[in-house]
């Protein structure tokens, strides 16, 4: 197995840290899109869980198609750096 695992990684990468950026949304208000810290996984993870489940439990996924072929989409969004 830990031979598998530097073929299964890929090659490193050497990014510069994400800086953080603002999303305007339809209401005006601004939205923070930033890295998200190791111990802010969890609740992460859980919000996530919970919304894939709902949508597991309508059946035929139709809840994600309306929100991706949703207005908020559509619409040009303006981003700006801090």
């Amino acid at each position: 197995m830990a031979e598998l695992e530097p073929i299964l990684c890929g090659p490193a990468m050497d990014l510069p840290p994400f800086e953080p950026a603002y999303v305007e949304l339809k209401n005006g208000q601004k939205m923070v899109i930033r890295p998200l810290k190791k111990e802010e996984a969890p609740v992460v993870l859980g919000v996530a869980k919970k919304e894939m489940e709902k949508v597991y439990t309508a059946g035929s996924g139709s809840r994600i198609e309306e929100t991706c072929a949703g207005e908020s989409f559509k619409s040009k969004r303006k981003y700006q750096t801090p």
